[in-house]
């Protein structure tokens, strides 16, 4: 019986030690898989942030590229072959080629930057612990992806008006049809209003109907412009002049004039150019100083043509003085507004020998309430009669006499209704005592006998240009710069002056080489419109570089120191696209169907008409033009945009005026930006251990490994303050593989 017992006892002693060693090797089995998933997971970790410290260290990189030792010293845009930058083979036997574009990767490459993506050779970068062992390893690829339009902002159906560039919704992306990458714009602009905004580029390949798919090459997802700051002295950023809204808004007009001035124009253009640019954006017809040039859409005083005849009949000897005046409306742009005249002429005759008695003083004429409206571009006013006076002498003895002749014109016109004096001659115009200031025309000498009736060639008085012509002073040699020249010729009214077409075509004399003009007399819609604005006689403010420089200057580069932007607003803008972008099409696109005369009723009233950039080929050839320009030496600013090599007269119909000439930079600065810069970067990063794995030598192997996507924006300027770094934003970081 005991032994029976025992042997049960024996079973169950051995039944309970299988039990525990079934357990043991389970839980040993267990924290085996444990402690591998343990490391697993550590070493996933670790890859993480591998990969995380391998975006930092990619940006780190672009800035150290792109900037220099000191503060002033950066690029304000990459220079990259084929715009990548990848992780350099470091000085180490570890550092090899690294495969960093993966399937998955490119999906986010725009197909205009993949084959330079895929020719790209990133490296290795071993990353070493205290004891010198390795415990991973990272690379990265940098890809450009400035001056590609914003998908969730540029572009609008066909219907919407290319204007003055108010709206990336103006960019006529229509355009990009012809190379099949958009395929429909309508799909293309419902799909961005469904999902308000793409977040990746991988987003907009997958989910826009109206875009190629794995075709997408000018767009992007993302753009981000900073306002109100220009480069100034240490290429540090400067607050730029606001100019928007009304008057009473502006930054102040001592402000306005010496950033004028810092733009390229003398004291006395800048002086002008306030003034001007105060008429321009006004609403009423009243020129703010009549001893300014100018800029109100009102008639102006040009021309006043003399006649003179003298008679002697029996014993009295009659002067009579004929004035004709004429007043130039060199507006491109009609008004209708009425204006009404009041001139005066005065003669008075003195005997040069003889005994000739005349009686003192001046005989004076009036002529008033010429009324005219309705003016066209280009039109004139002539007074419909000519303006007569005489001088008489009575009871003259002699046969024959020298008479000297002096003749004085004065002129003023104001609008109906009011009474508001908007030009006039001399200004001021005296009390009308002070003939001084007036027309004083040289004296005539005439020689005359009894029974004759002499009459003499017209003498002519022009104004070399009608937005000057408050001093008639002086009437001396037209090439001394006076403001009006005297001429004896035959009648030309109603013709171009002699004084203006000898000043427009002489060499010597800076000029726009037309006498167009235009006024708004509304608030400015670009920092264009300055062109508009007259700086001397015949010369507005250049937006671009004539040939022969003005005052020193190439151009004017107002397009740098003055901003619509007002500080109450958000300090950037979306949907602007860098002017310094390799990317032909995406720049043609803004400037695609861009108007030159946006003041022409047919751009607003009939949008395919007017005169306009409408041939895409003329917008790709103008986009070429300036990434030749900007190749090596990119814009720092849009004033950059006024260089020589551009030849903006070449892209619009020959003879057109200078405002048409700067129209497609006019009406597209306001899409355009150099601040905006955007980057996606794609990263690999491995966590390794030392002498793990096997590896021939002891050097350990590969244990996690991550892939990586990151898209960053980037200012191109240093922030106002600090150490001078560039302001960064890590919009999107994803794991693609682990």
């Amino acid at each position: 019986m005991k032994n029976k017992e025992d042997g049960v006892a024996i079973i169950l002693v051995l039944g309970m030690l299988a039990i525990l060693m079934l357990s043991g090797a389970a839980f040993s089995l267990s924290m085996r898989i444990e402690r591998e998933g343990a490391y697993n997971m550590r070493h996933g970790l670790q890859a993480h942030h591998m990969a995380r410290g391998a975006v930092a260290q990619a940006i780190r990189d672009l800035n150290d590229d792109l900037d220099g030792p000191s503060v002033s010293d950066f690029k304000i845009y990459p220079d990259w072959q084929g715009g990548i930058l990848v992780s350099p083979k470091a000085p180490d036997p570890r550092s090899t080629r690294c495969r960093v574009l993966t399937r998955r990767a490119a999906e986010y490459v725009p197909a205009s930057l993949l084959a330079a993506a895929k020719k790209a050779e990133p490296y290795w970068h071993p990353i070493y612990d205290q004891k010198h062992e390795m415990r991973g390893r990272t690379a990265y690829m940098v890809i450009n992806t400035s001056g590609l339009l914003d998908a969730s902002e540029a572009g609008d159906s066909n219907s919407t008006v290319r204007a003055v560039g108010q709206s990336p919704r103006e960019i006529q992306v229509g355009g990009l049809m012809a190379s099949g990458e958009l395929v429909n714009i309508d799909e293309y602009v419902w799909d961005r209003l469904c999902l308000i905004r793409y977040e990746t580029f991988a987003e907009l390949n997958r989910l826009c109907n109206g875009l190629e798919t794995d075709n997408i090459r000018n767009f992007f997802v993302h753009s981000r412009a900073p306002l109100r700051e220009r480069l100034g002295a240490g290429k540090m950023p400067e607050e730029q002049v606001y100019i928007g809204g009304e008057q009473a808004t502006w930054d102040g007009l001592t402000r306005i004039k010496d950033a004028f001035v810092a733009s390229g124009l003398t004291e006395q253009g800048a002086l002008y150019a306030v003034g001007n640019l105060i008429d321009y954006v006004d609403t009423d017809s009243e020129p703010t100083n009549l001893q300014y040039p100018c800029t109100e859409s009102v008639p102006m005083l040009n021309e006043v043509q003399l006649d003179w005849e003298v008679t002697f009949e029996g014993s009295n000897v009659t002067v009579t003085v004929k004035a004709w005046p004429e007043w130039y409306y060199p507006f491109v742009k009609g008004t209708d507004k009425r204006f009404d005249m009041r001139c005066s002429l005065g003669c008075r005759a003195n005997a040069g020998n003889g005994s000739a008695a005349w009686v003192p003083g001046w005989a004076w004429a009036n002529y008033t309430d010429l009324k005219q409206g309705e003016m066209a571009p280009g039109d004139v006013m002539i007074v419909p009669d000519r303006i007569v006076t005489r001088r008489t002498a009575t009871n003259v003895a002699d046969d024959q006499v020298t008479i000297d002749i002096d003749a004085n014109f004065t002129a003023r016109i104001m609008l109906s209704g009011t009474g508001t004096i908007v030009d006039e001659v001399p200004s001021p115009y005296g009390d009308g005592t002070n003939w001084a200031t007036r027309f004083q025309f040289r004296p005539i000498r005439c020689t005359i006998a009894r029974g004759q009736s002499v009459t003499g060639v017209p003498w002519s008085v022009q104004c070399i240009d009608p937005r000057f012509n408050w001093d008639p002073s002086d009437t001396d040699d037209p090439h001394d710069e006076p403001q009006w020249a005297l001429y004896r010729s035959p009648d030309n009214l109603g013709d171009t002056n002699q004084a203006a077409t000898g000043w427009l075509r002489h060499s010597s004399f800076p000029s726009d080489g037309d006498p167009a003009m235009y006024v708004a007399n509304t608030n400015l819609c670009s920092v264009g419109e300055l062109g508009y604005l007259c700086c001397g006689r015949w010369q507005t403010i250049r937006l671009y570089d004539h040939g022969s420089p003005v005052d020193g200057v190439d151009y004017h580069k107002v397009l740098d120191h003055f901003t619509l932007h007002p500080a109450t607003n958000r300090s950037f803008a979306r949907g602007l696209l860098n002017v310094n972008t390799a990317h032909t099409n995406a720049l043609a696109a803004v400037f695609y169907r861009c108007p030159l005369e946006e003041y022409d009723p047919a751009i607003w009233q009939n949008p395919p008409a007017g005169l306009r950039i409408s041939d895409w080929d003329a917008a790709v050839n103008i986009a070429r033009r300036i990434i030749t320009t900007t190749k090596g030496t990119p814009f720092d600013g849009l004033s950059g945009l006024g260089r020589a090599v551009i030849d903006w007269p070449s892209f619009v119909p020959g003879g057109a005026s200078e405002i048409v000439k700067e129209g497609p930079i006019r009406n597209t600065v306001n899409l355009l930006t150099v601040r905006d810069q955007s980057f996606t970067i794609l990263v690999a990063a491995d966590s390794y251990s030392y002498g793990v794995g096997g590896d021939l030598g002891g050097l350990g192997h590969t244990l996690s490994s991550t892939m990586a996507v990151a898209e960053i924006w980037r200012d191109a300027f240093r922030a106002e303050t600090g150490t001078g770094s560039h302001r960064c934003l890590l919009r999107f970081l994803e794991i693609l593989e682990e």
